[in-house]
């Protein structure tokens, strides 16, 4: 496991959401959609990583792309956090 801290703005520029060919933007508007069903997964969330911090890194593939964590990382930008634990998968 290759963990690191890694500035938000870098993550977001560097790192790709997911499987789909979407924006950053557009992934976050799909989270917080109530019809998709994350609502209630991204607010405790949110309070967890506020009063615990991120417990969890999320996992970016040799892709660049997202693996697992995209809630993760919605709770840790609506915090306005400037760093992110990430675990770069070989």
């Amino acid at each position: 496991m290759a963990v690191r801290d890694v500035p938000m703005a870098e993550f977001l520029a560097f790192t790709e959401p997911g499987d789909q060919d979407w924006s950053w933007n557009s992934q976050f508007r799909y989270l917080q959609d109530p019809e998709n069903g994350h609502t209630e997964q991204l607010r405790k969330l949110f309070w967890d990583i506020k009063y615990s911090g991120q417990e969890e890194p999320v996992q970016v593939g040799p892709d660049s792309r997202l693996w697992d964590g995209h809630r993760r990382v919605w709770a840790i930008v609506a915090l306005g956090l400037p760093t992110i634990k990430v675990d770069y998968v070989k």
